[in-house]
């Protein structure tokens, strides 16, 4: 699915290509950061719409633990953001 960007430039880039995969866009940011807290992602232009964005984190014990709501914003306007729930994560011991 193409989506064209606000820019005035007719031509495509690879920029507007995200895949669409169940039932959500693929998130792609133009900058991430990964912290020991917290993983940070932006992007400077974005449509409306579901996405889905993945990183790997390692679990360093068991138990069940709260995820904070994943927060995604525009990097040059932070007041432009989208919010998702909460969620539980429970890490079993290793077998």
């Amino acid at each position: 699915m193409l989506f064209r960007s606000s820019s005035s430039d007719d031509s495509e880039s690879e920029e507007d290509w995200a895949p669409w995969e169940d039932g959500a866009y693929l998130f792609r940011p133009d900058h991430s950061e990964m912290h020991p807290e917290k993983v940070v992602a932006f992007r400077d232009r974005l449509w409306s719409n579901r996405f889905r964005f993945t990183y790997f984190a390692r679990a360093i014990c068991e138990g069940e633990f709260m995820l904070r709501p994943t927060r995604v914003s525009l990097m040059y306007d932070p007041e432009t953001y989208g919010l998702s729930q909460s969620q539980t994560v429970k890490v079993l011991p290793a077998k």
